[in-house]
């Protein structure tokens, strides 16, 4: 059995608990079991194994407890637990609090206050300059609150608060439909599936609706799937680095993704007028917050990111690059991390004479490090002179018994593509050993595979001049 509460107590942040443990002693006391085992887990959540130590808290703290009433103990502070997260959802966002105070004072006829708190907030999201999906979800909310009441207001201003209501409703449907549709022109293009009835019916909405400045935002990527022009990536840009996106909002998130993985696309096509733009989306995503989690890049997206900008970007400023983010890398280990970093670039800059000197001393403790050095330790083996073919051999079929002793501890996506870039490697060496050709079609999962697809290339074609 997996307790939900452990699983939520493993995610907070340190900040986290002294605010839970105030919200705790609001419902109980320092002195009661209840606070006793929100400590017990408090003091040992790094070292906890769901079922394990659950099992042995019951019998070390609590051993005079039935299992039923630990149990229920365990159910009482998990809802505890829920209700201050979703204490601490609505207590970040100003306007859902105030909302949800206009609805209360609307149910309990306390209607000067409700009047006073509809005032104000219209006041203020109408005002509000940045761009932002919750806007008119607000709005909306506000003048429905009015409206669905039995507040005297709706008789006062009659047919302008129906008129008010509609058309906020309207902006956020709108608006709303307009970003399920990139969604699903996106997945259209990655899954060939056909949205196109869907995406008609949401255009004839749209239609209907007078725009606003996030609908325009929403529209122009739209635009950019369509066109596969690279003008109006320079405008989602221009408004991110001007702030027109209320900042840690669902709609600044969604343009500074789409900002990035259009550009990306774009370069890949090339279609993409400035390839510059990529390391701006990147930057913009990094010191925004868009790409960290708990104010930390995460190791796999930050090795990911850096693959990205050393193919397109070159080595000079990929190094750059490297040196201004990577004290923000979520690393057991920065000095490793960092050299594997480096030898990601050369990599990529098909610098391979070095990454086999500077990685091959290293032992790495996290298992996705540890595999991806070994492969790159095999492409600069691969790519060596004559000499270290024997060698190269040694090392992949070293690789993959390591690999598969530990598969267990990867998922089954990265086991496959570490797996078949080293066999891939062993075979294609073979062809050159041999004078042979390739002729083996490339899986679709495999690490590195436009390295590979070139390099099965270069192969053949040198194999072909020499027969």
């Amino acid at each position: 059995m997996k307790y939900k509460l452990i699983s939520i107590l493993k995610q907070l942040e340190s900040h986290e608990w002294s605010s839970l443990r105030k919200y705790l002693l609001m419902h109980t006391r320092i002195e009661s079991d209840n606070y006793t085992l929100f400590e017990v887990l408090r003091k040992n959540i790094a070292r906890i194994h769901q079922n394990e130590h659950v099992s042995t808290t019951h019998h070390k703290y609590f051993d005079q407890m039935s299992s039923k009433s630990f149990t229920n103990m365990l159910s009482r502070v998990t809802v505890w637990t829920e209700n201050w997260i979703v204490y601490q959802e609505v207590k970040k966002d100003e306007r859902t609090s105030n909302g949800i105070l206009l609805k209360y004072y609307n149910q309990k006829g306390l209607y000067k206050e409700a009047n006073n708190t509809a005032l104000k907030e219209e006041k203020i999201l109408l005002k509000e300059k940045t761009e932002s999906l919750k806007k008119y979800k607000h709005l909306s909310h506000l003048y429905h609150s009015q409206y669905y009441s039995n507040n005297p207001i709706k008789y006062k201003e009659g047919l302008a608060l129906i008129e008010k209501t509609v058309n906020a409703k309207l902006a956020e449907l709108a608006n709303q439909l307009a970003a399920y549709k990139i969604e699903m022109i996106n997945w259209s293009e990655i899954k060939n599936h056909d949205f196109r009835q869907l995406i008609k019916k949401i255009d004839e909405i749209i239609s209907q609706v007078k725009t606003n400045p996030t609908l325009s935002s929403l529209q122009c990527i739209s635009e950019i799937f369509t066109t596969r022009e690279s003008n109006n990536l320079h405008i989602l840009l221009d408004g991110l680095q001007n702030s027109n996106y209320k900042k840690g909002e669902e709609l600044e998130l969604l343009v500074a993704s789409y900002l990035t993985t259009l550009s990306l696309r774009l370069w890949g096509e090339n279609k993409l007028d400035d390839v510059r733009i990529i390391q701006d989306a990147y930057e913009y995503s990094l010191s925004s917050g868009v790409l960290l989690s708990s104010g930390k890049i995460p190791l796999i997206r930050w090795y990911n990111i850096l693959s990205v900008m050393s193919t397109v970007l070159g080595k000079e400023r990929s190094m750059a690059f490297l040196d201004r983010w990577i004290h923000m890398v979520t690393t057991e280990d920065f000095d490793k991390t960092k050299k594997l970093s480096i030898a990601l670039i050369d990599f990529h800059t098909e610098s391979y004479e070095t990454i086999y000197t500077a990685l091959k001393d290293i032992k790495y403790s996290k298992i996705s490090e540890k595999f991806r050095a070994n492969q790159l330790i095999a492409i600069s083996l691969y790519m060596g002179k004559n000499e270290s073919y024997f060698e190269f051999i040694e090392h992949c079929n070293n690789s993959i018994r390591v690999l598969k002793r530990n598969k267990k501890y990867l998922d089954k996506n990265t086991f496959t593509q570490f797996k078949n870039l080293l066999s891939i490697l062993l075979s294609l060496a073979n062809s050159k050993y041999k004078n042979q050709k390739y002729l083996i079609e490339l899986p679709d999962k495999v690490m590195h595979k436009r390295w590979l697809t070139k390099e099965v290339k270069r192969v053949n074609e040198k194999i072909s001049s020499t027969l």
